[in-house]
């Protein structure tokens, strides 16, 4: 797996997976799957408040920044390949 930058602080590198991460991946998948499933169901709950959510998220460095820090240190849980 090779990271991209906006994800990932130490982007591009490599990651070499293995069953162990490729399960933990799979977990992952299915948790964003949930997330954004009950993210549109709230939206159409407080719709004003999900548009509100979604210009913080895009126009909003410091918080792009921190999750992005979030995401690069979860990554550094994998094996590096050398």
């Amino acid at each position: 797996m090779v990271t991209r930058r906006w994800f990932d602080d130490r982007a591009p590198r490599t990651i070499r997976m293995n069953y162990a991460n490729r399960a933990r991946l799979l977990n992952l998948r299915w948790g964003f799957a949930i997330g954004v499933a009950l993210l549109v169901a709230l939206s159409f709950l407080f719709w004003p408040l999900a548009i509100v959510l979604v210009f913080a998220l895009v126009f909003g460095p410091k918080l792009r920044a921190q999750l992005r820090v979030v995401s690069t240190n979860w990554l550094d849980g994998f094996d590096q390949a050398a």
